[in-house]
């Protein structure tokens, strides 16, 4: 069996408490209990998952008019977490940083880009800057052109749908920005579904490796 949840950032929040819930449902299926688990932890430096972002990427600033395209900011926007949990050690923000590093890389965009944070729930201090506050930021700096890249998020759901396209999109029309784009999840897109298939390919591989009744953790 293997496990493939589509967060392809690691952080104990999302794929760690998934596989601890996974881990109490198990203990309450005793027939469940020898089944050869394979588990893929993370997989955000994966080069057809980057591809499948950079496609997306270009697909949103085609959107604005030719002798534009080299004005557009980017904004890299993901699902914030709490201080706390990256000073206990939690990957996750080294994670996205090292996405964004790996797409803008790969793709050698000459627009500028940044990495804001959105989402926030909760008293405690989470991770900064939050998107709101860079895209009021840019727009007072006389930035008119954005595309906001919802770097942590693989489908449209909520937060990419009303928090970035409805919210974010009014409060960058107040502060002046020109044209809003928000590039569209991954979905269903032909590039990502060959990702996902190929790490559950090497899974399979490494099950073949370590034998039965055995189970393993692949980074992808």
């Amino acid at each position: 069996m293997i496990l493939l949840p589509l967060y392809p950032q690691f952080s104990k929040s999302t794929t760690g408490s998934s596989v601890n819930e996974w881990n109490r449902l198990i203990k309450s299926r005793p027939k469940l209990k020898n089944v050869n688990v394979n588990i893929v932890e993370k997989y955000y430096d994966h080069p057809v998952y980057l591809d499948s972002i950079i496609e997306n990427i270009n697909r949103s600033i085609e959107k604005f008019p030719a002798d534009k395209r080299d004005e557009v900011h980017i904004i890299f926007s993901a699902h914030g977490t709490p201080v706390k949990l990256v000073k206990e050690g939690d990957p996750y923000k080294d994670h996205i940083e090292a996405t964004v590093k790996a797409v803008t890389e790969r793709a050698n965009f000459p627009q500028k880009h940044h990495l804001s944070y959105q989402s926030k729930v909760g008293p405690q201090k989470w991770l900064e800057p939050k998107t709101p506050d860079t895209i009021q930021k840019l727009a007072e700096g006389g930035v008119k052109y954005l595309v906001i890249v919802p770097i942590a998020f693989v489908s449209d759901h909520l937060e990419t749908l009303y928090e970035i396209g409805i919210e974010f999109r009014h409060l960058a029309k107040v502060k002046g920005i020109e044209q809003f784009e928000v590039m569209p999840a991954l979905n269903d897109s032909p590039k990502f579904i060959a990702a996902l298939k190929d790490l559950v390919l090497n899974v399979k591989q490494s099950k073949e490796k370590i034998g039965a009744n055995e189970s393993t953790v692949v980074n992808g």
